[in-house]
């Protein structure tokens, strides 16, 4: 069965053309395009939707819809001289707008200056054009990206659109996908193409009732590909040779073990608490009781994330709390407890308050034993095992980790204990998040830290590697092979639809079993084996922890463009217990019946419109009338920001600006200095500020000294050598990230006063080097609000306040 073959069964069978075909001479940045057969099928499934007027959803074969830019180009020529010649694509990814922007025929010039010129959609709805059309500049843009499910063209514009891309790596949330359905509902979209990776996403729960489906299994990719395409040539470009090598891995299989971890009291102890659990759902499934089951709820996760850690503890604690919106280890109790005392305070989860609480002082239990064990007892010291093995089979390897603070744990622990084993792995070492595995290069061995989240299940359907190695406790197991045993119900759901079988059927040549070919799983189910090992580790019983690498080493390991880590500068360390001291300050009172105690010299953003902008007043010149400018969650904007830093490829950039901060934790846990002691090292060299100013500092809450002389001061107070021998290029770092994140503030203020003046927003370039754009941030939270407020004044009073609470919004009258 070829391409072709099965291409021309779907078109006959259900009424509709492959034209017009994508020209075979495709260009990116005059670099010829390639794609494998698989891309030819999804293609025309999409101009079938189209011409129907119908919804369709495309499960890649890999983990990632890689050809985007290609499908919106096909589906402008199949929208061309209609009355809805416009498509919108919704994809986080702006590489995708990119390769659009520069794809042509040939050598001609890019069809974004064309026939199709460029739009990105604006948070308003109204459109920013990056690209026009040469023969006529007038003409208006057909292709319009969106990076977020929330940002959709106003009725004007979606009345002209004809078929909505929608990627599945796009930000949901269940607000938001209603927001997008009523949208698609109230401006009657003909057909929307959903490109997904999971069969268990909540999206594809939903359209699949109505939708058609395509899936890939593996003999289905085989029947295609074999006859028709060769391996990827030398001179294919990388994401080329990525996508053939996991669609070839697919096809040979793909080996998938478990590594057990079950001896030692740890691995115990884990188990004790996971039975604690199991005795908690029984009695919830006698008493109903919502609390207890939100309590259930987060125990599991509790004991999910320190059975996932494949870091040391301490490690684990610093990362996790320098991270936006995670709980480190060690909070997780003070969570647990204030469950315990809401349980108390349920008529019917009161019943259980007892037994949640043995099994809280079961987790204790085992996060002290933690921190007491072995390095060979716990799944840190068993991926080391692993690595070992990794090398002496000469293996390029892929660890995922739940979350960034756990990919960045694991890297600094190898980078400061691994020793040998850090400096063997070299290059063939890559620590990523779930997320990050889609754009992760093929290896020859992927390993997991555990059962993936519940979002994040996909991750076992991975065809990155050949060989699949997953970490494991006991009580981890059953967990795993219900995952199992889902996934395999869904996949298998998404290839039993009759156009499916009808068109694989008349494709068929005469030989082939197309029985099998179709009904062939994704996923083979390792065998679980209470404590087996995978044979990839065997002979290695234990490994020794290392010194220290020096910091210069790390950056100097760290300067590949595929970089093996970063160091997020987002800290948000425990702050000096609350100062109450009172303070004489100015109430100042908002329409919405908030109110925010400041000093009278503090400046706030205050709209100005004879400036036309935004302008800094001090808060005693603020007057009733007046409308502010304030920023919440600047650390969720700090983090969007170094990410997208990151996602550019500059690892280096933030780890070099970081480098101060992570010795300085380091030296001031080493001596156990208080706020008091760390001032008094400092003065001791000469530094001259106010206590405030050293607060910041300790904790790391600031990017960088405000002089050059004071980080300097930092180094010499507590001898950081290594900062003092790389203090230029820290303080370059540190000074080039500050100043792209002052300017998305500044941003963002002027973009409150355009809405507020009713004028257009432009798209702004936060940073040429790294191209970043004001569109490539998110600007509204979890909870649907606007990280960007605009606050009327309606009095201004003296009062006086505990200084902690100064700068912070207030509600209620006290």
């Amino acid at each position: 069965m070829s391409a072709d073959r099965l291409i021309e069964a779907l078109t006959q069978r259900n009424g509709f053309s492959r034209k017009p075909r994508l020209p075979p001479n495709a260009c990116i940045s005059s670099k010829s395009v390639e794609w494998p057969a698989t891309f030819d099928v999804h293609d025309v499934l999409t101009k079938g939707a189209i011409t129907t007027n119908n919804d369709f959803c495309l499960l890649s074969p890999t983990l990632k819809h890689e050809y985007l830019e290609l499908l919106t180009l096909s589906v402008l020529f199949k929208l061309r001289g209609g009355d809805r010649p416009r498509a919108l694509i919704l994809t986080p990814d702006s590489s995708v707008r990119q390769r659009y922007r520069e794809l042509s025929p040939s050598f001609s010039n890019p069809w974004s200056k064309e026939e199709f010129p460029l739009a990105t959609v604006k948070q308003d709805g109204t459109l920013s054009q990056k690209t026009s059309s040469r023969p006529n500049a007038s003409y208006p843009p057909r292709a319009l990206f969106s990076r977020h499910l929330h940002y959709l063209p106003n009725s004007d514009i979606a009345n002209e659109i004809g078929c909505v891309i929608y990627d599945g790596a796009v930000n949901y949330k269940p607000n938001r996908w209603e927001e997008f359905k009523e949208w698609r509902d109230k401006n009657d979209i003909p057909s929307v193409i959903y490109c997904l990776r999971d069969p268990l996403a909540p999206e594809y729960q939903e359209v699949s009732n109505w939708a058609g489906v395509w899936a890939w299994p593996p003999a289905l990719i085989k029947a295609i590909t074999e006859s028709t395409e060769e391996a990827a040539a030398d001179g294919s470009s990388a994401r080329y040779v990525r996508v053939r090598n996991q669609l070839d891995n697919k096809v040979a299989g793909i080996d998938r073990d478990i590594h057990t971890v079950t001896d030692g009291p740890l691995a115990e102890q884990f188990q004790e608490v996971w039975s604690r659990i199991e005795e908690l759902q029984g009695v919830q499934s006698r008493l109903g009781s919502n609390a207890l089951d939100r309590a259930i709820r987060d125990l599991k996760r509790a004991l999910n994330d320190f059975s996932n850690t494949v870091s040391s503890v301490g490690f684990t604690e610093q990362t996790y709390s320098e991270q936006w919106e995670t709980l480190s280890p060690s909070n997780w109790f003070d969570r647990l407890d204030h469950l315990r005392q809401q349980l108390l305070e349920d008529e019917t989860g009161a019943q259980a308050s007892g037994v949640f609480r043995s099994a809280c002082l079961e987790l204790e239990a085992a996060y002290a034993e933690w921190k007491e064990a072995g390095v060979g007892d716990t799944k840190q010291g068993h991926l080391y095992r692993l690595l070992y093995g990794t090398i002496e089979r000469d293996e390029t390897v892929t660890v995922v980790v739940p979350r960034e603070a756990d990919r960045e744990a694991v890297t600094l622990d190898l980078q400061q204990r691994g020793g040998d084993l850090y400096a063997e792995l070299g290059e063939a070492i890559r620590v990523v998040t779930p997320d990050m595995l889609a754009e992760a290069r093929t290896c020859d061995r992927v390993v997991l830290a555990g059962p993936p989240g519940w979002r994040d299940r996909w991750v076992l359907r991975t065809p990155h590697a050949q060989s699949v190695t997953i970490l494991a406790y006991e009580h981890q197991l059953s967990l795993l092979n219900y995952q199992f045993d889902v996934l395999n119900d869904a996949l298998r759901e998404t290839t039993d639809q009759p156009r499916y079988r009808q068109a694989v059927k008349t494709a068929a040549d005469e030989e082939e079993n197309t029985a099998s070919v179709v009904d062939q799983l994704d996923i083979e189910r390792p065998d679980i084996d209470l404590g087996g090992e995978s044979e990839v580790a065997e002979g290695y019983e234990m490994v020794e922890k290392h010194e220290p690498t020096s910091i210069k080493d790390i950056i100097d390991q760290m300067s590949g463009t595929d970089n093996f880590s970063t160091w997020t500068a987002s800290s948000t360390s425990s702050r000096s217990s609350r100062d109450n001291t009172p303070a004489d300050c100015l109430r100042v009172c908002f329409d919405d019946g908030r109110w925010m105690p400041v000093r009278p010299e503090h400046g706030l953003h205050v709209i100005d419109g004879e400036v036309g902008g935004v302008t800094k007043r001090e808060a005693q010149h603020v007057t009733t009338g007046n409308t502010l400018v304030r920023i919440r969650q600047t650390d969720n904007l700090r983090q969007q920001l170094y990410d997208l830093i990151k996602q550019r490829g500059d690892m280096r950039l933030i780890m070099q600006a970081n480098l101060w901060k992570i010795n300085l934790k380091q030296a001031i846990d080493e001596h156990d200095d208080t706020l008091d002691d760390f001032i008094s090292r400092v003065e001791a060299e000469g530094a001259d500020c106010g206590r405030s100013t050293y607060r910041g500092w300790y904790n790391r809450e600031v990017d960088y000294t405000r002089s050059y002389e004071n980080m300097k001061h930092i180094a010499e107070a507590y001898d950081l050598s290594a900062v003092r021998e790389e203090l230029e290029d820290i303080w370059d770092a540190a000074h080039q990230i500050k100043q792209t994140y002052m300017k998305l503030l500044r941003e963002l203020r002027k973009r409150a006063y355009r809405a507020t003046a009713g004028e257009d927003t432009d798209e702004v370039v936060l940073s040429e080097e790294h191209d970043i754009r004001l569109s490539d941030i998110d600007t509204i939270d979890e909870r649907g609000n606007n990280l960007v407020e605009r606050l009327t004044v309606v009095n201004v009073v003296d009062d006086t306040v505990a200084s902690h609470l100064l700068g912070t919004i207030q509600t209620g009258a006290d």
